[in-house]
């Protein structure tokens, strides 16, 4: 009985400490101290190479350290883990806007249209702007036609009126 409370004991300790570690990640994330996160990340990596959370914010410091290819591979190991997790799915889709890589963001954000309806008008709208920047107008008006703009939030609203903007002066 002794043994067990001990080993319980271990085990509780060992979680508080991940969850005190991973938190200290966080903030320096939030810091922009990435090497520092990096570190700490990497260690609970070590110990917990399943854990998307870990998985998905050492891929934002490679994103942040503009090591796309690792991010890119942190966000996916998320994802093979867990398909729906939306962090990782957004952070991926952030990777390939920040490398420009339409193609692979339009396809990828049709895929996130059955993973997260809820975010279907967001979706929408970058799809259209991917087009857009693809010079695929007709796609990205008929896209961007179906985008709720009441539904829309803070630099959401920004990019809609500077896609209805372009659109609009593109199509007439």
């Amino acid at each position: 009985m002794k043994k067990k409370i001990i080993l319980s004991l271990l085990l509780i300790g060992i979680i508080i400490s991940k969850s005190s570690s991973f938190k200290d990640s966080v903030k320096l994330i939030k810091e922009n101290k990435f090497e520092q996160a990096q570190i700490i990340l990497e260690e609970l990596y070590k110990k917990s190479p399943e854990d998307v959370y870990i998985l998905n914010n050492l891929g934002v410091v490679f994103l942040e350290k503009n090591q796309y290819n690792k991010a890119e591979r942190f966000f996916n190991k998320a994802l093979d883990i867990k398909k729906d997790f939306k962090s990782a799915f957004m952070n991926l889709g952030i990777l390939y806007y920040y490398r420009e890589d339409w193609y692979t963001l339009i396809k990828h954000s049709f895929s996130g249209i059955d993973l997260f309806p809820e975010e279907r008008n967001i979706i929408d709208l970058i799809i259209s702007y991917s087009y857009y920047r693809v010079r695929e107008f007709k796609k990205a008006k008929d896209v961007f036609n179906k985008v709720e703009s009441e539904k829309l939030k803070n630099n959401q609203i920004e990019l809609y009126k500077h896609l209805k903007n372009k659109l609009r002066l593109i199509t007439e």
